[in-house]
């Protein structure tokens, strides 16, 4: 009974050791960092073998004793690959930090733009009761939502936009035109991209009109932060293996239609044409490359090929009768 808790304990560990390498690789790669998680641990061993070396020349040149020699080296590699590990730590730290950041922009991003238009209002809803407005279930073409706040009457209106889409001149007048038939105090246009430049200096100008406030993505984010809709600590983790996971399939589905064994012929004929066209240009050894590269596929897609026939060549491929159709229309 106790080796079996044991061993589930032992288990545990190491799926949570394996889960937070896998964040930590993921942060790392998310800030454009030049290397990678592995790259960094064979690094700072690299150094520390390195330093382990010299350290060794050095006290046994000075004392000629091989046992002083290999503890004061062994102790001086221990120490410089700490310094290392906890200067890989606090880059990790940070790497979190920047990358949880953009998980969470896009994580919201996503819910927001998936929504609809009910449920749009709901989220909306609870945001602003969170933030302790009372909201009405009332809603029209032009506002998702009205928010109260003692004599405060707020008009919202959602934009879900895409983040390549900016909101313009036009969706400000148009919601200016119907805040100031309203007896709404203030208006709030909410978009999950960003305002153009244009619509910015707009709103300054209309201020002493109607007061309009703009919330793009990001300060939308700095606003749900403060509430329960803000994703938890469980939910990015989870978010970031699911994506690890999806990026790993798109991964080898592109490996393995690279090196799809009915493409064979197309990367020998490709070769060939390329070597041909290679004899008559200034760029000999470029088209060389191409076509060593090109080659080499159509090989490995050869051999799989003759691969797949042998192990899969004999076996038939069951036959499928079209007949009930007929029959059937001769029924009708």
């Amino acid at each position: 009974m106790d080796n079996k808790i044991l061993i589930k304990k032992l288990e545990k560990k190491l799926k949570h050791k394996v889960k937070q390498y896998k964040l930590n690789s993921f942060f790392i790669s998310e800030s454009n960092k030049k290397k990678t998680l592995f790259a960094r641990m064979i690094d700072r061993l690299f150094i520390s073998i390195i330093i382990f070396i010299i350290s060794y020349l050095i006290f046994i040149y000075k004392w000629n004793s091989i046992y002083i020699s290999i503890f004061l080296s062994l102790t001086f590699s221990i120490l410089i690959y700490s310094i290392l590990n906890l200067k890989n730590k606090r880059e990790i730290k940070n790497a979190k930090k920047v990358t949880t950041k953009k998980i969470v922009e896009e994580m919201i991003y996503n819910d927001i733009l998936n929504k609809t238009p009910g449920e749009i209002s709901i989220y909306f809803s609870d945001l602003f009761k969170q933030l302790g407005f009372y909201t009405n279930d009332k809603l029209s073409d032009d506002f998702y939502l009205e928010v109260f706040n003692d004599n405060l009457k707020i008009g919202i209106n959602i934009l879900q936009y895409s983040s390549e889409y900016g909101v313009n001149e036009e969706a400000l007048r148009k919601f200016f035109i119907k805040l100031n038939k309203s007896n709404l105090n203030k208006g709030i246009i909410i978009t999950t991209s960003s305002f153009y430049e244009d619509t910015k200096r707009l709103v300054m100008k209309l201020k002493k009109y109607k007061n309009i406030e703009l919330v793009d993505i990001k300060k939308l984010i700095s606003i749900i932060k403060g509430t329960k809709l803000y994703p938890n600590k469980k939910e990015i983790e989870n978010y970031i293996l699911n994506k690890i996971e999806n990026n790993k399939k798109s991964v080898t589905y592109y490996i393995k239609n690279i090196l799809s064994p009915n493409k064979w012929k197309k990367y020998l004929i490709s070769s060939f044409s390329i070597w041909i066209f290679g004899q008559f240009t200034d760029f000999h050894n470029y088209y060389i490359f191409i076509v060593l590269v090109l080659f080499s596929l159509g090989i490995v897609c050869l051999l799989r090929k003759t691969i797949n026939y042998i192990y899969n060549g004999n076996e038939k491929k069951p036959e499928y009768s079209y007949e009930f159709i007929y029959k059937n229309e001769n029924m009708l």
